[in-house]
């Protein structure tokens, strides 16, 4: 199932990173092609050092654009360590 990302937009407005409370956004489509890329690359890892294993759909940006956290069929992973670093 697609995630609806005007559905993401209008709770973004209600949601913060859970580890230092900056305001989230709805990721570009091309952090989320990038993020996609490095999880089919086996690469992606969480900020606890876990591998990403499971396709995801969209991904809310933290403020900082730094951390992203992972959207699977509607839902935002919001866990302390779950936040993937968004490098390029």
């Amino acid at each position: 199932m697609a995630t609806d990302l005007a559905d993401l937009d209008r709770i973004c407005a209600l949601l913060a990173d859970p580890v230092d409370h900056q305001p989230l956004a709805v990721a570009p489509p091309a952090v989320v092609a990038l993020l996609q890329d490095q999880q089919a690359r086996r690469v992606l890892r969480n900020t606890e050092g876990a591998l990403v294993a499971d396709a995801f759909d969209a991904a809310l940006l933290r403020q900082g654009g730094d951390v992203a956290y992972l959207v699977r069929d509607g839902v935002a992973d919001l866990l302390v360590g779950a936040g993937v670093r968004v490098i390029a």
